[in-house]
This record gives C-alpha cells, sequence and structure tokens, in this order.
C-alpha cells in the first residue's frame, strides 16, 4: 500500500487518507451498538480513534507540504501497529483497500468526462 500511496500526487494522497479515515468511522460503529459495550470494545474503539488520528494527521502534513512527516513506509507501518493493538487490522486494509479503490474509480471517471 505504501508503494501505491507514494506514487500519488499530493491532492490524491489526501483525498486516499481521508476516504480511509472516513471507512474507518464505519468500523467503528460497530464496536459500540447499544448501551452495553461487549468486552475489549474500549480497546477496540481507541485504536481506531489512534489510526483515524494517524491518518489525519498525515493528510494535515502532506496537504501543507510539511517536511515534518513519516516516510511513507513508517507511516503505513504505524498505521498496522496501531490497530494491531486493538484487533481491528481487518477493519484498516478494507478501509485502505476501499480508499484505493475509490480514488481510482473517481479518477477513472474524471479522465472519462474529459474524453
Amino acid at each position: 500500500m505504501a508503494a501505491y500511496f507514494s506514487g500519488l500526487s499530493k491532492h490524491d494522497q489526501v483525498l486516499f487518507l481521508l476516504n480511509a479515515a472516513f471507512e474507518l468511522t464505519l468500523g467503528a460503529r460497530g464496536s459500540y451498538r447499544g448501551v452495553d459495550l461487549p468486552a475489549g470494545a474500549t480497546t477496540k474503539l481507541a485504536a481506531f480513534n489512534e489510526v483515524q488520528h494517524q491518518a489525519l494527521s498525515m493528510a494535515r502534513h502532506v496537504l501543507a507540504g510539511s517536511q515534518a512527516r513519516y516516510p511513507d513506509e513508517v507511516f503505513f507501518e504505524i498505521l498496522l501497529e496501531k490497530a494491531s493493538v486493538g484487533g481491528c487490522e481487518g477493519e484498516l486494509v478494507s478501509a485502505l483497500e476501499s480508499a484505493k479503490s475509490d480514488l481510482q474509480r473517481a479518477k477513472s471517471q474524471a479522465s472519462d468526462n474529459d474524453s
């Protein structure tokens, strides 16, 4: 995923990260249905929150053109590490793949409209 991300324009990197963060919010919703949280839900919610924090922080750095950001490979390693702590690696991978598909679809539609 890092190689794919590194090949994107700054605009597309931010869009990718925002799409992934949005998809993660959908995964998080499954962790706190109803009043009584299941065992481990707090840990999972904390992991979702930390992953979203990292993704949105990276988006801010990318958009600002900041050099004070993690290298792409390190960034994705951090995301996977944070997700694994709370058992939401599957949701993270799914969100990243969905963000990639959404971006590719949007670029394809834009290309079709330019034709």
